[in-house]
């Protein structure tokens, strides 16, 4: 039974290291409970990459924005000013994809960026001082 075990822990070892999440070392417990801080770096950029991060942000102008297939596409859509979106923190040349809080057939479609306010930041040229 113990050896179908270390067989086991073996393959799983074998398996995070050619899948490049976590390299450890051969089959002991001890090894794989522990983790240097840089594997520990690595798994953690992995799980929520910039790309993947989802932000709240609102609609700025008065006249709204429009929803496009792809960036500079065709448009399928129009979001109205005031309206909450969730949509990818990091944008792609000025164009975020939507995430959430939309109609089912926005979602994973692009919005012009400088047409969005990241929510709770205040709308351009508000005076905080």
């Amino acid at each position: 039974m113990r050896t179908s075990i270390r067989t086991g822990v073996a393959l799983s070892i074998s398996a995070l290291t050619m899948s490049g999440t976590a390299v450890l070392t051969s089959g002991s417990a001890e090894a794989a409970a522990t983790q240097t801080p840089a594997a520990a770096t690595t798994t953690a950029s992995t799980i929520a990459p910039e790309a993947e991060r989802t932000c709240r942000y609102y609609v700025w102008p008065r006249r709204g924005t429009f929803v496009h297939r792809t960036p500079w596409g065709r448009r399928i859509g129009h979001l109205r000013h005031g309206k909450v979106v969730l949509a990818q923190c990091r944008r792609s040349h000025g164009w975020v994809k939507l995430r959430g809080n939309v109609r089912p057939r926005f979602i994973g479609k692009w919005v012009y960026r400088p047409h969005l306010v990241r929510f709770g930041f205040g709308f351009p040229g508000d005076d905080f001082s």
